[in-house]
């Protein structure tokens, strides 16, 4: 598996391609999955909502697969001390 990670937002075009790259089954490398990952959080809201939102896309065979998921996790209570704290500097 191979995986691209970003912060929201970001340019993530040759990110994508990368991946299509990594995950085609003719070319150098050939893994067998990818997984684009962008983390799409304002600090104010994560604050707010104590949520952090995870976007996936996936990739195989060289393309992206249509279905994208969406996570969102509540943050523990040491993350949520470390967030507030933040805010404070």
């Amino acid at each position: 598996m191979v995986v691209e990670a970003k912060a929201w937002p970001g340019d993530e075009e040759a990110d994508l391609k990368k991946l299509q790259e990594l995950t085609d089954e003719l070319a150098r490398y050939q893994y067998f999955v990818g997984v684009f990952t962008r983390f799409s959080n304002d600090p104010a809201r994560v604050r707010e909502t104590g949520e952090i939102v995870i976007r996936l896309s996936w990739f195989a065979t060289g393309r992206a697969i249509p279905e994208e998921e969406t996570l969102i996790r509540r943050v523990g209570d040491e993350l949520a001390r470390a967030i507030r704290f933040r805010r404070t500097l």
